[in-house]
């Protein structure tokens, strides 16, 4: 299905007609989890990573079941709990500081009209 559409993947993802549930955050870990540029043409993605692509969003969605969620802000639930999955990003909200794989500082920009953290020299 990435292959028949030619969208940034940043904006595929998002859009919740094609797939339901991924929110800004989990989408740039899972791009930075499989090496994908934020920016790069859905169609231009080799098979390879899009099952990497796949297998990351599987594991990242369910970790985070596990850590109750992410939580950025102010939300509490349960007692006053806060999700603690916030303490396993890799690159979201790591903006200016080192990749956790190669050192390049994190850049962030806007990309679907969304903030969004990358690594360059990681994702391509």
């Amino acid at each position: 299905m990435l292959k028949s559409k030619q969208r940034i993947i940043k904006n595929l993802l998002l859009d919740q007609s094609v797939i339901c549930g991924l929110g800004n955050i989990y989408i740039d870990e899972i791009l930075w989890y499989s090496q994908i540029k934020p920016t790069r043409l859905s169609h231009r993605i080799s098979k390879n990573k899009i099952y990497l692509l796949y297998q990351n969003t599987i594991d990242i969605l369910n970790t985070s079941i596990k850590f109750h969620g992410t939580t950025i802000m102010n939300f509490k639930f349960d007692n006053m709990k806060t999700g603690e999955y916030k303490n396993n990003l890799k690159v979201y909200g790591r903006a200016n500081l080192p990749c956790l794989k190669c050192k390049t500082l994190i850049i962030k920009k806007k990309v679907a009209g969304r903030s969004t953290h990358y690594c360059k020299n990681c994702q391509d």
